[in-house]
């Protein structure tokens, strides 16, 4: 596997374990916390990796319409 699908391959697997998880104890709605002003850095002295949320919130978002669950986006402020 490429290093450019590592990323996008581990979003679906993220998202995979979520739905199947819901879809075994019978939660039928998923709560996701979204902060879109989200700091990049921060003042002390660390590296960061990056961590794809916009694309697992979507991917999490697709799933949820495939199974006929409910997706909402809540602001995490």
């Amino acid at each position: 596997m490429t290093e450019l699908r590592k990323p996008e391959n581990a979003v679906h697997k993220a998202a995979r374990k979520v739905i199947d998880f819901c879809l075994h104890h019978s939660i039928g709605r998923i709560l996701f916390g979204w902060n879109k002003e989200q700091k990049q850095e921060c003042g002390f002295n660390q590296n960061f990796v990056f961590i794809p949320t916009g694309r697992f919130k979507e991917r999490i978002a697709q799933l949820c319409q495939h199974y006929g669950m409910e997706f909402i986006e809540v602001e995490e402020a």
